[in-house]
């Protein structure tokens, strides 16, 4: 039985084996490529998928951007309210960048702050002299004082005239970050500091107060020490007709131009910068809440 056995037996000849085994790896490779486009593919749909989702999030931060130009949203003259700032896409894209945990804006406040310094005080080329003739001019609502709590209490736009000048006349704003050790190192070089403000002149004794509560000191004049930061103008808004701000900044610097030579000017609106006299160096603060013609 055994030589029959072996009779019937399928014996592969070297040349057969050979062409199993190729047929083997041919077949192999022809899984591995469909395996690698089926996978492609899954990757070209997810990545289309996350993309189709996230468009409407690509969309809402482009739209977003309108809430921080320079003429968008926020309090205008006569506290007219642009409706687009009351949106909820802006009150959320505010609240985000004024947030404590990296908010842009604190950034921001840093990068012109440190302008101002090594502009102003950079050792090498100060452009300050220890002459009281000279002054370096600042606003004080959100370019030395900050109103953000008040603001982000109206939801940054629900502007109410009535809740703000409650906050002004507590004297509680605290100070932008880095102003009031600027503020005290341009003293120390013997120039003087002065605030234009658009403050109405009711609020003088409430805005003195805040300005010594934040750490810029009082007016010269009345600190009774020369060891000590002080200021030497704060001008307010009188009682006369009333202008935009850009004629009434532009008529406070004449004004002041005529005892001390202007060096520089800083304000979180382009109101408070432009416009003649106007000293050759200026800073704009950030400041996408309000704008003010």
């Amino acid at each position: 039985m055994l030589p029959q056995l072996l009779e019937d037996r399928t014996v592969l000849t070297p040349l057969d084996s050979a062409d199993t085994l190729e047929k083997r790896a041919i077949r192999r490779w022809n899984i591995a490529i469909v395996s690698g486009l089926i996978f492609a593919v899954l990757i070209v749909v997810v990545v289309l998928l996350t993309l189709g989702r996230g468009c409407k999030s690509c969309d809402d931060e482009v739209e977003a951007l309108k809430c921080f130009y320079p003429l968008g949203g926020g309090e205008t003259a006569g506290s007219l309210i642009q409706p687009r700032l009351s949106s909820g896409l802006c009150q959320n894209a505010f609240f985000k960048y004024t947030s404590k945990k990296g908010g842009r804006y604190w950034q921001d406040i840093e990068m012109v702050v440190t302008s101002i310094r090594k502009t102003l005080l950079a050792k090498e080329r100060s452009v300050l002299l220890p002459n009281e003739s000279q002054m370096v001019i600042f606003d004080i609502d959100e370019t030395v004082l900050s109103n953000l709590d008040i603001y982000k209490r109206m939801g940054f736009g629900h502007f109410v005239q009535e809740d703000f000048d409650e906050w002004v006349l507590s004297s509680e704003a605290p100070a932008i970050p880095g102003m009031p050790s600027l503020l005290h190192d341009i003293w120390k070089t013997g120039a003087s500091i002065g605030f234009i403000t658009g403050r109405v002149e009711q609020l003088r004794n409430a805005t003195a107060k805040n300005l010594k509560f934040a750490g810029f000191g009082e007016k010269c004049s009345e600190s009774g020490t020369a060891t000590t930061m002080c200021y030497e103008e704060l001008i307010l808004r009188g009682e006369g007709p009333h202008v935009d701000a850009l004629t009434y900044k532009q008529e406070a610097r004449a004004e002041l131009s005529k005892e001390f030579q202007i060096v520089s000017s800083t304000g979180d609106q382009w109101s408070d910068l432009l416009g003649a006299p106007r000293p050759s160096i200026i800073f704009k603060m950030p400041n996408p809440f309000y704008y003010l013609p």
